[in-house]
């Protein structure tokens, strides 16, 4: 089997993960060592070794298998040293993240999911979206942009794209639809927090219809 079937197993399997969750500066994130378990279980099953390192530039991780004969690699650029080395580890913590999220595909609900002010850690990729250091709230009109997401359309095509991955049709629950649904293609951050807040809704009607 190829390492990229490999990952893609791996990203179906932890689909299925609940991810415990906490507050940090811009909402709620998934902490590292809450992260990490879970992936490094899935590596070993697949009997691969992952492990980060680094060049002046980049902070890499790396899944290698054990024959040796297959490797993988994603990578995001390093921050500017600073003075406060507790600063500077709190950056390579969120690089870490970032790049553990973005090989096995784990989201958050939050817009920006990290611990930190989002100019602190400009080296990202996925700052770039996020909201503007003054913490402006997105307009109304904003809001309005996002009323024609065809959550039914999306919601039976995610449910395709996973039985055609593997999953039992059985086993696919409305998290695992979500977050399906939030990969399907790139979503504006007002489009993000509207399927977010669909699947949010629809878990509060059913807690409250199972009373």
């Amino acid at each position: 089997m190829s390492i990229y079937k490999k990952i893609a197993e791996m990203q179906q399997e932890l689909l299925k993960e609940q991810f415990k969750t906490k507050k940090g500066f811009h909402g709620k994130y998934i902490p590292l060592p809450e992260m990490l378990p879970p992936i490094l279980k899935q590596c070993f099953e697949k009997e691969l070794t992952l492990y980060f390192t680094s060049t002046t530039e980049h902070l890499i991780l790396k899944l290698m298998s054990w024959d040796g004969k297959d490797e993988f690699s994603d990578r995001v650029r390093l921050p500017e040293l600073g003075k406060d080395e507790k600063d500077e580890g709190k950056k390579i913590t969120y690089l870490k993240r970032y790049l553990l999220m973005n090989t096995f595909m784990i989201l958050e609900e939050s817009v920006d999911p990290d611990d930190e002010p989002v100019n602190d850690v400009n080296s990202a990729e996925t700052v770039k979206n996020t909201s503007s250091s003054n913490n402006t709230k997105p307009s109304k009109k904003k809001e309005d942009e996002v009323k024609e997401v065809p959550i039914g359309k999306l919601t039976l095509e995610a449910r395709d794209k996973l039985v055609k991955g593997g999953i039992d049709e059985n086993e696919i629950t409305p998290q695992i639809l979500k977050q399906k649904i939030l990969h399907l293609q790139k979503w504006t951050v007002p489009e993000r927090r509207y399927i977010i807040n669909y699947f949010k809704e629809q878990k509060e009607k059913d807690l409250g219809g199972s009373k």
